[in-house]
């Protein structure tokens, strides 16, 4: 049993939802997380305490995201079932890459941004197009 109540009804809903929806909630979770470490680095604190805590929620933030964008690429299959694959696949290593560091900046931040938040599109219009679950959608996430 969980101790916060939201946790457990997000688990409740991700274990519910299927597919293409499922995807693209992985992107709003990486994205949202992404976010958070922006505005962190947007905001320094001048206050020497403050801004190594800032800086640690910086770190947990993208620690987040770079988790939801790697189980994005590990359910992703590789194997010839679907041509764009590969090229997802290095999109996410380059995401993966550009939130590795946070002390990289916000430009490499804002890139890979731009990168899920174009996927999470591309999704959403699938799943409003089709209804179907696209190759990488089958099967239920471990970071859901």
């Amino acid at each position: 049993m969980h101790g916060n109540p939201f946790d457990a009804y997000r688990e409740a809903q991700a274990a519910t939802l299927r597919g293409s929806k499922q995807v693209v909630q992985l992107y709003d979770r990486a994205i949202r997380q992404a976010e958070l470490a922006r505005e962190k680095l947007l905001a320094p604190s001048a206050d020497p305490a403050a801004a190594r805590k800032q800086s640690a929620e910086v770190a947990q933030h993208l620690a987040r995201a770079r988790k939801v964008v790697t189980g994005l690429q590990r359910a992703l299959r590789v194997d010839g079932t679907w041509e764009g694959a590969e090229e997802l696949y290095l999109l996410y290593q380059l995401v993966l890459y550009r939130v590795a560091d946070p002390g990289k900046g916000v430009a490499e931040l804002d890139e890979a941004l731009g990168v899920l938040t174009r996927l999470r599109e591309a999704w959403r219009e699938a799943s409003k197009n089709t209804g179907d679950s696209p190759p990488q959608a089958q099967g239920r996430s471990e970071f859901a």
